[in-house]
């Protein structure tokens, strides 16, 4: 049997991949982890004030270690932050250990669902400016996902169906053995 057992979305933030991966999770009957979240928890700080005592460097580490150890338990649904792609080790071990599944989005519309949002660190300044500086240095590592969805050109629905047919077709986790 593989060792591609989990579902993995990857992207830029603002993407939809908590809200996307919740929803699969509940579909597949998987459990999911938001590893934003599990940071927090974790830190017992939000990744924002992490990222300012700490640095980025030690966020990667600790999202490097959590990232190891979500992938060596069963089968779930993972929701990464959106630099976890930046390390080629974290690329590796979710190409060994997963679907990998990119999600994107325009610059416009990453601006109109995040405008709002304070609580990101890496999108202090002007907001559009930083997006397309982060798109472009980020959509290089992205490509390790086996699908791309833009998740401003499709509803809810019709993405979800994609990664679960994606999903199914491959019989991956143990979810499809359930299924068949």
């Amino acid at each position: 049997m593989s060792d591609r057992k989990h579902l993995i979305l990857v992207g830029m933030m603002g993407t939809g991949k908590s809200t996307i991966g919740r929803q699969i999770a509940k579909q597949l009957h998987l459990p999911f982890v938001d590893m934003d979240e599990e940071l927090e928890k974790m830190f017992q700080l939000t990744v924002a004030e992490y990222f300012e005592r700490f640095g980025e460097q030690a966020f990667r580490d600790a999202e490097t270690d959590l990232l190891k150890r979500l992938l060596h338990e069963p089968t779930k649904v993972i929701s990464t932050g959106g630099g976890v792609v930046l390390r080629r080790e974290n690329r590796q071990l979710m190409e060994k250990y997963g679907l990998i599944i990119g999600l994107s989005a325009s610059p416009e519309v990453l601006y109109q669902r995040l405008k709002q949002d304070r609580s990101r660190p890496l999108l202090q300044g002007s907001l559009k400016k930083r997006l397309v500086q982060l798109n472009a240095e980020r959509k290089k590592y992205y490509t390790c996902a086996e699908l791309q969805i833009d998740t401003g050109l499709y509803d809810m629905a019709t993405i979800i169906q994609q990664i679960t047919d994606h999903w199914n077709k491959g019989l991956y986790g143990t979810s499809n053995s359930r299924s068949r």
